[in-house]
């Protein structure tokens, strides 16, 4: 009988180490998903660096300074966007 205890216990210690070798580490998982976040962050503020143009582009036909302004600072507000979600990954864990 404890031979077979033993047994027992030695195959559900070897199944487990090779549950847990086909596991995905956690430093994986958090690695992918920062790259993730930071993908959307900088596609982001492409997306509102163009808004920015557009909205610069509009001030300067009907030649309105506060639309000219308001373009100016969304497009360097896009810039500063985007620069956040390049150091996203930069982020040890």
């Amino acid at each position: 009988m404890e031979g077979l205890t033993l047994l027992m216990a030695v195959r559900l210690i070897n199944e487990t180490q090779a549950v847990a070798n086909n596991a995905i580490p956690i430093p994986d998982i958090l690695g992918t998903v920062m790259s993730l976040i930071s993908r959307f962050v900088i596609i982001g503020g492409a997306l509102w660096v163009v808004w920015g143009l557009i909205v610069l582009g509009g001030g300067l036909i009907d030649k309105t300074g506060p639309k000219i302004q308001a373009g100016i600072w969304q497009i360097i507000g896009g810039g500063v966007i985007i620069a956040g979600g390049a150091l996203v990954v930069t982020v040890l864990v």
